[in-house]
């Protein structure tokens, strides 16, 4: 796979470049505030997931 760093370059800063110019230094460094996002998981959901990724494996599951 051929990645054209450049223009990835390019592509990334555009946001922060037009931001700069729109906000200035300090809009752009102290960014606002965002809104919460919605949990992905609840809490027994959490848990599971912590204790299966950090249990053994098991049989010649590696």
């Amino acid at each position: 796979m051929q990645v054209d760093y450049e223009s990835a370059s390019r592509q990334l800063s555009a946001p922060v470049r037009a931001k700069l110019i729109k906000s200035g230094i300090e809009g752009t460094v102290n960014d606002r505030p965002h809104p919460p996002k919605p949990r992905k998981l609840d809490g027994l959901k959490e848990a599971f997931l912590i204790a299966t990724a950090c249990s053994d494996p098991q049989g010649e599951r590696i």
